[in-house]
C-alpha cells in the first residue's frame, strides 16, 4: 500500500475507537518524548496537530507501543491528513507498513513542487 491507495477507500471513523486498547502508564510521556525530538510531520513538515503513529499498529502489536524505533510524526490537518493518509492509507481500520517510505517520499514530492 502506498500514497496513491491512501486516496481510495471508504472513511471508517468508528474503526479507530473499535480498534483502541488501553495504553500504557508511561504512553504519555513516551509520545511526549518523541515530540520534543520528533517535532514536524514526516509526511508535510507541518509543526502543529501532531500525531504519534504506531509503524507496527499497537492494536497488533501492544508490545511495541512504547518502542521508538515503531513511532513516527504525523499530522491531523483537516485538509491534509497526514495521519489518515500516509498512516493509515485513508482508513482508521487499515495501515501502512510502508509508512516511513510513504512520508519520506511524500515530503520530497512538496518539497519539489513547483507553485505557479
Amino acid at each position: 500500500m502506498g500514497i496513491i491507495q491512501a486516496t481510495i477507500g471508504l472513511f471508517d471513523h468508528d474503526a479507530k475507537k473499535r480498534l483502541g486498547k488501553r495504553r500504557s502508564s508511561q504512553w504519555s510521556s513516551i509520545r511526549a518524548a518523541h515530540l520534543q525530538c520528533f517535532s514536524t510531520c514526516a509526511a508535510c513538515g507541518r509543526k502543529d496537530k501532531l500525531n504519534v503513529h504506531h509503524v507496527e499498529p499497537f492494536h497488533l502489536r501492544p508490545e511495541l507501543e512504547l518502542t521508538g524505533t515503531n513511532l513516527i510524526t504525523l499530522c491531523e490537518y483537516k485538509t491534509c491528513n497526514c495521519h489518515l493518509f500516509i498512516g493509515h492509507c485513508g482508513r482508521w481500520d487499515a495501515y501502512n507498513p510502508s509508512v516511513r517510505e510513504d512520508a519520506e517520499l511524500f515530503l520530497r514530492m512538496l518539497s519539489r513542487r513547483k507553485v505557479a
